[in-house]
């Protein structure tokens, strides 16, 4: 995918950038998420799209001459023509609550290249997010998040959108953080708010809600190169959908079983981010 920016003048209140997607037959263009809102033109070939559209995943087929809209979310497209190669035109359209010119994306599946965000989480984390108490790693599309700690401690950890860390610190009462994700024992209690009159929600990236769940199939499963039952598995293993239970109560051999098993399925896939 190559992706041409505007040059986000004064004049122009709402930039759009244009991108262009090439993907040979038979090919899916690994599970993403855009904060913006994307318009795709079918230039030539024919593709699947399947994206969250009211907590639920929706597939579409479209042909060359097709228009569709994608609301800022996670979407996949596979290439569904025989012996064709997918060219596809977008405009990029930037989310309202950042800043001019600005828009955010990052690869829920993949593993070495493209990186998935998730990649970022410690392992530990990981395995307490899909079975273990922390709040479950999400991201919201439309503002920032601030906290203020009111009773106990915790730990904030953050990733980058490229799957590395970009800060793990712990908090104690008094603390003003962004973005709260676990604790550690004892209780920990905050009162957090966001930067967007405008409707926020957030997007959780593991629990019962998340995206992960939403999208699962055979193209979230060749995303991260496992079975379609071991990606069921792993997904369906965590019941709760916020605040999640801690893993420390498990016995010490299926706590570190879970972390091999998620750490490996975050890495589990080398590749470009359009897979055969």
């Amino acid at each position: 995918m190559r992706v041409v920016r505007s040059f986000g003048w004064r004049m122009i209140e709402r930039p759009m950038h244009i991108g262009f997607i090439t993907m040979e037959p038979k090919t899916l263009f690994i599970p993403h998420y855009l904060d913006s809102s994307l318009i795709i033109f079918i230039r030539r070939g024919e593709a699947k799209i399947g994206l969250i559209y009211k907590d639920e995943l929706g597939e579409r087929r479209l042909k060359s001459g097709d228009i569709y809209h994608i609301p800022g979310s996670a979407f996949y497209l596979v290439n569904t023509g025989e012996g064709q190669r997918l060219h596809i035109i977008c405009s990029i359209d930037q989310s309202e609550s950042l800043r001019l010119g600005a828009f955010q994306s990052f690869f829920i599946g993949g593993g070495t290249y493209p990186t998935s965000v998730l990649s970022g989480f410690e392992p530990e984390t990981l395995s307490t997010a899909f079975n273990g108490s922390m709040m479950a790693p999400h991201v919201n599309p439309t503002a920032t998040e601030y906290g203020v700690v009111l009773r106990g401690t915790g730990t904030i950890q953050i990733v980058y959108p490229n799957g590395t860390q970009a800060m793990k610190v712990k908090v104690a009462e008094g603390d003003v953080f962004w973005v709260p994700r676990s604790r550690t024992e004892g209780p920990f209690e905050f009162f957090g708010f966001t930067t967007s009159a405008r409707k926020n929600r957030p997007q959780f990236l593991a629990g019962a809600s998340s995206v992960l769940r939403t999208l699962k199939g055979p193209e979230l499963a060749a995303a991260y190169g496992m079975s379609n039952e071991s990606l069921n598995h792993l997904l369906e293993a965590q019941r709760e959908s916020v605040i999640l239970p801690s893993a420390s109560a498990a016995p010490p051999d299926m706590a570190k079983k879970k972390v091999d098993r998620v750490q490996k399925a975050m890495r589990s896939y080398d590749s470009d981010m359009i897979i055969d």
